[in-house]
């Protein structure tokens, strides 16, 4: 960060550029700066880095702190007005009034023009000096000179320094993009449940439909080579016919009678008589 307000917005008293009742029954024109009003003595801290120019009493503004600041390429001039005095406290009636700051000294105790500071830093207290302030509180300006805080060219400090924070935060963003996507990640796999392991793919069954590679033919083996690997079969032996010990009776002699002859004779006998 390089640019902070010097207090909250709840403490804001009055706006740049506006015109209140107090202003106009003093015959002063629009508001130049911010005020904020934290409280008497409440400490002021730098908005920005930079270099002290100015330590200065002023009848209107009263003792008043410029340093400068950097943004856009450019040098800014913040002034805080109304300042406690670090020896008379926050209603020091200035130079004229004090034989103590005819010796030089400022209201500031520690700090002197040519110092750096940082965002941050003290650089004095909240005061009610100068016949311009109406009670304790911090008026601010920005603008592009020294002196600008007393006349000139001049910016409303408040929104100036939202708009570095916000381009910050861009720049910010831009830059922790890729640890904010790998911080996602991260938090995405812990949301995530215990996954199962997933069960091994089936082989393929073996397709009836013909492929179109057809497979070669095996080598046809030859006669003789299969007829040796075949089994021969086993040796059978025929059984040994025994030969008949009796002798076959020989065919009937034509000597003997037939006896459908004999009958056939005997009725002849009987019909045409014996002889």
């Amino acid at each position: 960060m390089t640019w902070g307000l010097p207090f909250e917005d709840k403490y804001v008293t009055g706006e740049f550029n506006e015109m209140s009742d107090y202003r106009r029954k003093h015959g002063l024109g629009p508001h130049r700066g911010v005020d904020w009003a934290p409280g008497d003595k409440k400490t002021i801290h730098a908005v920005t880095k930079g270099t002290v120019k100015l330590i200065q009493w002023s009848d209107i503004l009263g003792w008043v702190m410029v340093q400068t600041g950097w943004a856009n390429g450019k040098t800014y001039y913040i002034g805080y007005s109304h300042l406690s005095c670090a020896h008379h406290g926050s209603y020091c009636k200035g130079p004229a009034h004090t034989a103590h700051h005819s010796q030089g000294k400022t209201c500031m105790k520690n700090l002197k023009v040519g110092d750096k500071v940082e965002l941050g830093q003290v650089v004095g207290r909240v005061g009610s000096t100068g016949s311009a302030s109406s009670g304790p509180h911090l008026h601010a300006t920005l603008g592009n000179k020294v002196k600008s805080v007393f006349y000139g060219t001049v910016y409303d400090l408040k929104a100036f320094i939202k708009e570095q924070l916000e381009k910050q935060e861009m720049s910010k963003g831009t830059l922790s993009l890729s640890i904010r996507i790998a911080q996602l990640e991260a938090e995405k796999e812990k949301s995530k449940p215990e996954s199962t392991p997933e069960p091994e793919p089936e082989e393929p069954e073996p397709s009836s439909e013909p492929t179109s590679e057809t497979p070669e033919p095996e080598p046809t083996k030859p006669q003789n080579q299969l007829e040796e690997e075949l089994p021969k079969p086993p040796k059978v032996e025929e059984p040994e016919i025994p030969k008949p010990t009796e002798e076959i009776p020989s065919k009937p002699s034509s000597s003997k009678s037939n006896p459908l002859l004999e009958i056939i004779k005997f009725i002849l006998k009987l019909i045409f008589g014996r002889k």
